[in-house]
């Protein structure tokens, strides 16, 4: 049987979010807000990707229900000075998306030692979800190693003749 100090090492939940967007409501506040919604709360890195889709409104909306679900799991919700931008999804080469916190959301994280944070998105023809799952590590501190292979695939995208 292991012991309670054990544990404290090995990853822990911090906190689960999920969110369910109807898709048409984007589309909404596309025709409402043409290019200042997309601008207010999208990364260049999200506007570059879902800009590409075949349906854009579908992928804009998972990334949306990601920033939604990541305020839940973090438990503030959109409070505490956290932007939408400082949330954002980076798809890997292998089409795996990651999530990037930056901002007023990881100095919130650092600060509850998350170490890990996982994402899932999907969606169908009328809705987009996503599921956010942090750990923490107590007294660890934070490791991201997601986090710096998305930034290495930001850096790539911003600038592919580097």
């Amino acid at each position: 049987m292991e012991s309670v100090e054990q544990w404290k090492t090995c990853p822990m939940i911090f906190g689960v979010g999920v969110d369910l967007v109807e898709i048409a409501r984007i589309e909404d506040s596309f025709r409402k807000f043409p290019g200042r919604f997309e601008q207010k709360i999208f990364t260049e890195v999200e506007r570059a990707y879902c800009s590409r889709m075949p349906i854009p409104a579908q992928h804009y909306a998972a990334r949306f229900a990601a920033k939604e679900a990541c305020l839940k799991a973090l438990g503030t919700g959109k409070a505490r000075g956290i932007g939408w931008r400082d949330i954002g999804i980076v798809n890997l080469d292998s089409g795996q998306p990651v999530l990037v916190i930056t901002g007023r959301a990881r100095e919130i994280g650092d600060a509850c030692h998350i170490t890990a944070a996982h994402v899932s998105l999907s969606h169908t023809r009328g809705h987009s979800m996503a599921a956010v799952v942090l750990e923490c590590a107590d007294g660890d501190s934070p490791a991201d190693a997601l986090n710096q292979e998305a930034a290495r695939t930001i850096a790539r995208l911003q600038n592919p003749a580097g």
